[in-house]
């Protein structure tokens, strides 16, 4: 059965990821062998040298076996919902599109994009989503940020002396959606609100302050515009309200960019990457699944029905 494309039932979907699910069992095994195959061949080597370093190879080559085993059964049922589950949801949604399942924003799009986000220096991501939703173009995915450096401590040796060690430490700044909307005409104003962890302004970021008349809303973002009276040509009464409630849905930081050149650039970090439910039980869980998958395309294609109801959204 070709496993990309499964022109059958949700009963037959079940049964195909069960058993990459199983394969990917069985991967873990192996490497749990590998993993003591390994261990065990440091004392042996040290009485039986041939032998230890026998059982270290064999351990190794475990290990990096079932490894390969665990990400072809992973890639495969996250091909395999792709095919079968989000592409008629995204077809329902878009006018075109196409999805990349091991691809994500570009690098030089987020260096581009002043969203306020963190410092970091190593992106990863998946679930890359392009296409057209009512006439404006949309690209997504999931991105991870991370902040890698180079930490130098005392410790102390077993002679007892003080001596300087460096280590790599890793910081995840952002684990969620990332997306970008071209509306094809310039917008009101040049707008940024940043929720949560420290902000980083760019060069080309507004800087000057906007404090609107609601105070829940002033309190949940940092507002910026490089003009405070056409900010509130797109941060409407119901606009705020709108946004508030998709933060609070979201559970997470939200950034929201609006560009007078005609494009939105949204990053909330939920802490989650989208598309990834793997554990498919029963028919149940694909019912399940097809609801979240759809609630998450629906979250950012709501807010663009909200704001195209907006009359005052794009410039005069």
């Amino acid at each position: 059965m070709n496993e990309k494309k499964i022109a059958g039932s949700d009963a037959e979907l079940t049964s195909v990821i069960k058993e990459q699910n199983a394969a990917k069992k069985k991967s873990i095994v192996i490497i749990a062998i590998g993993g003591v195959a390994a261990v065990i061949s440091i004392p042996i080597a040290v009485v039986v040298g041939a032998l230890g370093v026998l059982l270290t190879v064999i351990g190794v080559i475990a290990i990096i076996v079932g490894y390969k085993m665990m990400q072809k059964a992973d890639n495969s049922v996250k091909q395999l919902l792709s095919d079968n589950i989000l592409s008629p949801i995204l077809n329902d949604i878009f006018d075109t599109w196409e999805h990349k399942p091991f691809e994500r924003i570009p690098d030089a799009t987020l260096h581009y994009t002043d969203l306020s986000l963190p410092d970091y220096n190593f992106a990863s991501g998946s679930d890359y989503i392009k296409g057209v939703y009512r006439g404006v173009n949309v690209e997504m995915s999931d991105v991870r940020l991370v902040k890698e450096e180079i930490v130098t401590e005392l410790v102390t040796d077993d002679e007892g002396n003080e001596v300087k060690e460096q280590r790599k430490e890793e910081t995840v700044v952002f684990t969620g959606q990332y997306m970008i909307c071209d509306f094809h005409k310039p917008l009101a104003a040049d707008l940024l609100l940043t929720e949560g962890r420290a902000r980083v302004l760019s060069l080309h970021s507004p800087v000057d302050q906007v404090e609107t008349e609601n105070v829940d809303f002033n309190q949940k973002f940092d507002i910026r515009s490089d003009d405070g009276h056409t900010a509130f040509y797109i941060l409407t009464p119901h606009m705020m309200e709108y946004i508030m409630a998709m933060d609070e849905k979201a559970k997470g930081e939200t950034r929201m960019r609006f560009s007078k050149e005609g494009k939105l650039y949204i990053a909330v970090d939920t802490g989650r990457d989208s598309f990834e439910e793997k554990k498919v039980k029963s028919e149940a869980d694909l019912t399940r699944i097809r609801a979240t998958y759809t609630a998450d395309i629906r979250y950012f294609t709501d807010l663009i029905d909200e704001l195209l109801k907006n009359e005052t959204l794009f410039a005069k």
